[in-house]
């Protein structure tokens, strides 16, 4: 059975609106020998389809099923928890969309979640709002732990980062949901200082063999670009996914 491979993007696949040198030709190399892979992303501002249209753009034509954000994530997991629940959001359309689908309602009035993920409409009136309903008993959730994220004009604040202030007027921590969290971690609060930009750690819980890519200050490095992570050598199948229904192993390589 062909290797199946879940892998990163940010940094990892593109940087900004910048492909990453060698990405295109991993990506059609994986298509050509018939593994099936899967993108995740942290980022839980946009869509399955936005991603899609963003990397055709780029050269690169996958199907809209190869992208899981941190929005989906968040979303299925909060459908179990409180299938028809109601949330006050601050995020993108991927995040509102991922909840539309599993059937939340999104409010003001007296939500049974305050749900954060990265969007550019972040103000201090949200914020407000944020502590007034999280204080009045609403829980808090987090799509990912990340303090920043790499675009081709510098660093720019994530997740983790527009939490921090609601955190500190509230007194209380997210639950943090994304792609580095295993899903048998949901109760724990997490420090968004534990977010490190290595999505591998994540998978340790589960057993996958994989390789790192790393990113941030080590990315123009050649010699640090790929390393093997030994500290999950076995072999085992991975946590469902439709897209890799089927699916053997995990590699990040």
């Amino acid at each position: 059975m062909p290797m199946s491979y879940v892998c990163d993007m940010d940094g990892v696949i593109y940087h900004g609106s910048r492909l990453i040198p060698g990405a295109l030709e991993f990506v059609q190399r994986l298509q050509s020998r018939g593994h099936k892979f899967l993108f995740l992303t942290n980022n839980s501002q946009w869509t399955p389809r936005d991603l899609k249209h963003k990397l055709e753009q780029m050269g690169i034509s996958v199907d809209e099923a190869a992208f899981h954000t941190s929005a989906l994530a968040t979303a299925e997991f909060l459908g179990r928890q409180k299938p028809g629940g109601t949330a006050y959001v601050i995020g993108g359309a991927g995040l509102t969309h991922a909840l539309y689908s599993v059937g939340f309602t999104l409010t003001e009035n007296n939500p049974d979640y305050v749900v954060v993920g990265e969007t550019r409409s972040y103000d201090y009136e949200k914020i407000e709002r944020a502590v007034r309903l999280i204080l009045k008993g609403a829980r808090f959730i987090a799509t990912n732990p990340d303090l920043t994220g790499h675009t081709e004009l510098g660093i720019t604040p994530a997740c983790g980062a527009l939490v921090a202030p609601i955190e500190l007027a509230t007194g209380k921590k997210t639950l943090l949901r994304g792609q580095a969290q295993p899903a048998d971690d949901v109760d724990r609060p997490r420090d968004p200082s534990d977010g490190s930009g290595r999505s591998v750690h994540g998978r340790r819980p589960y057993g996958h063999r994989h390789h790192c890519r790393y990113r941030g200050r080590h990315e123009d490095d050649p010699r640090s670009l790929w390393r093997h992570d030994p500290g999950a050598d076995r072999n085992l199948p991975l946590p469902s996914h439709p897209y890799l229904r089927g699916c053997g192993a995990y590699s990040g390589r």
